[in-house]
C-alpha cells in the first residue's frame, strides 16, 4: 500500500510538495487492481490534484469525457478495453493529455509499443508513488 511509504511525514504526505502557487492537475487514474488506483487516488489528493478513478478501460473513456483530465495514468491490462486501446483514443480526442503507463508489462518491446499507442511515460510496477509525484510536479510548473 502507498501509505507507508519512508519519509512520509503528518497525514502520509511524503514531502515532495511543489510550491503552493503550483498549480493542481486534473488526473484520471486507471488500474482493475482497484488497491493500486485507490492508494494512488488517494496519495495524488494529498498532493493537491483534482482525481478521478476508474477500473477499467471503457470506464475511462466515460471518465474522461465528463472531466477532460489533463494526465491519465493507466495500467495497460485492463478488462472491457486494453491500455494501449484506451491510449490511442484518449490521444485523438484530447491531444494535449499526458499519458503515463503504470504497468506489470515493461520490457523494452512493451515501452515501444506504449509509445506507439501515445504513452508519453512508462513506469513499471511496482513503481515508487514518488517517481510519479515528481514527474507530476513538473508538470504543474508548465504554462
Amino acid at each position: 500500500m502507498i501509505n507507508a511509504l519512508p519519509g512520509a511525514g503528518a497525514g502520509g504526505h511524503i514531502g515532495i510538495v511543489t510550491p503552493a502557487a503550483a498549480r493542481s492537475l486534473r488526473v484520471l487514474v486507471a488500474d482493475d487492481e482497484r488497491n493500486i488506483a485507490d492508494s494512488l487516488e488517494r496519495l495524488l489528493t494529498l498532493e493537491g490534484h483534482e482525481v478521478r478513478v476508474a477500473y477499467d478501460g471503457a470506464e475511462v473513456l466515460r471518465a474522461a469525457q465528463r472531466f477532460d483530465p489533463e494526465v491519465a495514468i493507466l495500467d495497460i491490462d485492463m478488462p472491457e478495453l486494453g491500455g494501449y486501446d484506451v491510449a490511442r483514443a484518449l490521444r485523438a480526442r484530447h491531444s494535449a493529455i499526458v499519458l503515463v503507463a503504470v504497468t506489470g508489462w515493461k520490457q523494452g518491446t512493451d515501452r515501444i509499443f506504449a509509445r506507439m499507442a501515445g504513452f508519453d511515460h512508462h513506469f513499471g510496477k511496482p513503481c515508487d508513488p514518488r517517481a510519479i509525484i515528481e514527474l507530476l510536479a513538473t508538470l504543474r510548473r508548465r504554462p
